[in-house]
């Protein structure tokens, strides 16, 4: 989505209209889902339905917020520029997420560390410290206090 919505923001800034820059895009798409999506809305603009109409066809990729944007931009002629907005506003969040991924990554790996070290103890070490009181007839057994 990000990249799909800065290339649109830059062609429409450069002069191309909205029916030439989908056709570039679905054109140079390696992606086949995103080729038949591409198809279905250039279909639905040259019937002369609005961009935002066609978009609406795939709630899945598109968020509310984002058809909306585009619909006010098609009714103040100001598309070009919420695309860029929109492109703007998608690589923070984009970066944002990547952030705050990267940040839990380590805490994860801690907690899964832990984890495996308490069943090592549990499994191996807890055992051969019954083993070793056992032995020595001291009379007491961690068997009778985890049991």
């Amino acid at each position: 989505m990000v990249f799909f919505t800065r290339q649109v923001a830059s062609m429409l800034a450069s002069g191309i209209n909205l029916l030439q820059t989908l056709s570039i895009l679905e054109d140079q798409t390696q992606n086949l889902a995103m080729k038949d999506m591409l198809h279905s809305i250039i279909a639905d603009v040259q019937e002369g339905k609005p961009f935002s109409y066609a978009i609406n066809k795939y709630p899945t990729v598109f968020s509310p917020v984002y058809i909306s944007l585009i619909k006010s931009g098609e009714f103040s002629g100001l598309l070009d520029k919420i695309f860029d907005r929109l492109a703007v506003t998608l690589e923070k969040d984009q970066k944002l997420r990547s952030t705050i991924v990267s940040a839990l990554i380590y805490p994860i790996i801690i907690m899964i560390l832990m984890v495996v070290v308490i069943t090592v103890i549990m499994i191996f070490v807890i055992p051969q410290l019954e083993t070793i009181y056992s032995s020595l007839n001291s009379g007491y057994s961690f068997s009778a206090h985890f049991s």
